[in-house]
């Protein structure tokens, strides 16, 4: 039995990730991996891991911003404006 504890990332910026990123509704979900790959080995293929919607890929490709395309680059950090919060 998977739980939804044991498939998220660890640490802020994969925390940020997981929550922007694999955002996906479970229809929508691209397969990124092969049957029964773990979530480390599915994170480290840089796909999403989550394993609470049944018969729909539990790892699969995170979200696309416009124009970056599957380069698997890591996306930058967002850039702090003092005075209005997070830009980009």
């Amino acid at each position: 039995k998977h739980d939804r504890s044991s498939t998220t990332l660890a640490g802020s910026k994969a925390e940020r990730f997981f929550f922007l990123m694999c955002a996906v509704p479970p229809n929508m979900r691209v397969d990124c991996a092969y049957p029964g790959v773990s979530p480390q080995q599915c994170n480290n293929r840089g796909c999403c891991f989550d394993s609470s919607v049944p018969e729909v890929p539990w790892c699969y490709s995170p979200l696309q911003e416009e124009g970056n395309g599957s380069t698997g680059q890591e996306w930058p950090e967002p850039t702090w404006d003092r005075k209005w919060g997070p830009i980009g």
